[in-house]
């Protein structure tokens, strides 16, 4: 079996969906522990989607995944798909795992999901209990039907929504500070700075780096950067992001923790900025403070032809380009020590509306500023009119 992403449109033939219909992306990445049902050798699993609207489920599957041969009750398919929902108040999706047999295909687990449980608008990729044992991993974003269907364009199969087009998305990273990390230097006081990676997989090279901030001198245990900068995604949808926190050595520097997530997963977000985690090995050794947004700074026409990878997905460039700083960002002109900013300056247009509020070409960040080592929030909402989409997203 191929491991490869494959796409499949939820009915065959249909170039567009109408105007007003929600579209269901997803990419079914695995399952675990599934329940054994067959007697000699390794199972062959394979997952078929089933999609109940008006009342009834339909016969044929809307999607389906390849067989995984001799996958057992570890499969993985990776298999990428989008289904038409009329109805996201009333319909639901029925992932449904059977084992790929000469004589009869037999049943291993299911899960019925609402559309209306999901959240509109948001990536979220996480594995669901399946009956009667096991658990599937499933990557979605429910794509909203447009509220005008006289005034707004279709929407064809395999396209998607305009504002994380592959080959021309952005993405915007606030490297704030971190909080509560762990103690490598046995003398003195560590100085810590950040690493960030875009690269295809969970293991960045040293040729995906794209970006390091400055050394915070003495940072220590609590470190403030507080830069912001710019870099395009080569693959929104294989792409990973790895933020890796350095204590800087004369003799060698080294890993204090390190942050992996997957650029798809920012899919139909609004401007975030929350603590992530950061591990080494298996332990959570403290969080680092970001701010993300993906954005696109220019739009595809139709007829436009992209270069695509071995992978099928569209790409820009083999290699990752190095990142664009917009500008340190300072808070109600607060820079902690050892960290020099530049004078206020203008604000600069990075074709993200909501990141556009925040990053400023020289160095500044007006507004509410620090208490102890949270942002307050209630002075947040001087710097944007979509306050109410940020304040929600902070908060998750």
């Amino acid at each position: 079996m191929s491991h490869r992403s494959s796409v499949s449109s939820s009915i065959a033939g249909m170039p567009t969906a109408l105007r007003n219909d929600s579209i269901l992306y997803l990419t079914i990445l695995s399952a675990r522990s599934l329940k054994k049902v067959q007697t000699l050798g390794e199972q062959d699993p394979y997952c078929s989607v089933y999609l109940t609207t008006g009342g009834k489920e339909q016969e044929k599957a809307a999607f389906k995944t390849d067989t995984h041969d001799n996958g057992g009750t570890q499969p993985m398919w990776n298999a990428k798909g989008h289904i038409l929902i009329p109805d996201i108040s009333t319909d639901v999706v029925r992932f449904r795992i059977k084992n790929n047999n000469w004589g009869k295909n037999t049943v291993i687990g299911e899960i019925a999901l609402a559309m209306r449980d999901l959240s509109r608008g948001r990536s979220m990729e996480k594995e669901f209990a399946l009956t009667p044992q096991g658990y599937l991993k499933v990557l979605m974003y429910l794509s909203l039907g447009h509220e005008n269907p006289t005034s707004q364009p279709r929407v064809k199969f395999g396209e998607y929504p305009m504002h994380f087009i592959p080959g021309k998305s952005k993405l915007y990273l606030g490297l704030i500070s971190g909080s509560k990390l762990r103690d490598i230097q046995a003398f003195g006081t560590q100085d810590p700075y950040c690493e960030a990676y875009l690269g295809r997989n969970r293991t960045p090279s040293a040729k995906d780096l794209i970006y390091r901030t400055k050394t915070h001198d003495n940072g220590g245990k609590n470190p403030r950067w507080i830069e912001g900068i710019t870099v395009g995604v080569r693959c929104i949808e294989h792409d990973f992001l790895v933020i890796r926190v350095m204590n800087d050595n004369t003799v060698k520097d080294t890993l204090i923790g390190e942050l992996s997530l997957k650029v798809e997963m920012l899919i139909g977000r609004s401007f975030e900025d929350k603590s992530y985690p950061i591990e080494a090995g298996d332990t959570i050794v403290g969080q680092i403070r970001l701010q993300l947004a993906l954005f696109n700074d220019e739009i595809m026409d139709e007829e436009e032809i992209r270069d695509c990878d071995v992978d099928g997905c569209s790409c820009t460039s083999i290699h990752p380009v190095r990142a664009t700083k917009v500008g340190d960002v300072l808070i109600d002109g607060i820079s902690p020590e050892g960290v020099q900013y530049l004078e206020a300056g203008t604000a600069v247009h990075t074709g993200c509306e909501l990141a556009g509020n925040y990053v400023l070409e020289k160095d500044v960040y007006e507004g509410g500023g620090w208490q102890g080592e949270e942002l307050r929030l209630d002075q947040l909402s001087t710097f944007s009119d979509d306050w109410e989409v940020c304040k929600s997203a902070l908060r998750l």
